[in-house]
C-alpha cells in the first residue's frame, strides 16, 4: 500500500503531464528523500523496539512518541528549509543546469516533506502498540485520497501536484 501510495505520482504525472515533467518531479522528489534514506531509516529501526517494549511494559508511549517527533522535527525542519530555500544551488550543483526547471518544484515539496515530518512516527506508534489494522485502515484512506488529490492536480500543472503531495510519500518506505 505503501509503494502504490509513493508511486502513485510517477503513473499518473508520466501518463498525464508526460516524462519530461516525471523527470523534473522525480528529481526534485529525489533530493527531498534524501532526509527519510540517511535519518529517518535509522530513527524508525531504533523506535519501533522501544515502543514495543514500552507498550508491552504497560508504560505510556506517548511521552517517548512526542520526544523523538521534537527531535526529528529540530533536524527535519532545518533541513528542508535550507534545502528548500538553496533549491536552486543545490539542483545545479548535485544534479547540474539541465535540471533548473525542478527548482520550484523542489521547493514545494520540501514544504510537504517539512510538514509531513510530523507524522514520521506514526507507523512505529502504531506498530509498536499493535494497532496494526488501525493503522492499515487510517493508510488506505490517506492513500486513496491522496491519489485522487494527485489525479485531479495533475490535470492543471506540475506545481498542482507538487502541493498535493502531503508529505507521506517520502516516509512512505519508513514502514507505512
Amino acid at each position: 500500500l505503501a509503494d502504490v501510495g509513493a508511486r502513485a505520482p510517477d503513473l499518473i504525472l508520466g501518463r498525464v503531464l508526460g516524462m519530461h515533467a516525471l523527470g523534473i518531479y522525480s528529481r526534485a522528489l529525489g533530493l527531498t528523500t534524501l532526509f527519510e534514506q540517511f535519518i529517518l531509516s535509522a530513527v524508525g529501526g531504533v523506535a519501533l523496539p522501544t515502543f514495543a517494549q514500552r507498550y508491552r511494559d504497560g508504560e505510556d508511549v506517548k511521552p517517548g512518541f512526542l520526544r523523538g517527533l521534537e527531535y526529528i522535527t529540530a533536524i527535519a525542519w532545518p533541513f528542508y528549509g535550507v534545502l528548500g530555500l538553496m533549491a536552486g544551488p543545490a539542483i545545479n550543483i548535485l544534479l547540474g543546469p539541465q535540471w533548473t526547471d525542478a527548482i520550484p518544484i523542489l521547493t514545494i515539496l520540501c514544504a510537504a516533506a517539512a510538514i509531513g515530518s510530523l507524522a514520521s512516527l506514526n507507523w512505529v506508534a502504531f506498530q509498536g502498540s499493535g494497532a496494526v489494522r488501525q493503522h492499515l485502515n487510517l493508510h488506505s484512506y490517506t492513500t486513496i485520497v491522496q491519489i485522487v488529490c494527485i489525479g485531479l492536480a495533475a490535470l492543471h500543472s506540475l506545481a498542482a501536484v507538487a502541493f498535493a503531495v502531503d508529505g507521506r510519500v517520502q516516509a512512505s518506505s519508513l514502514g507505512a
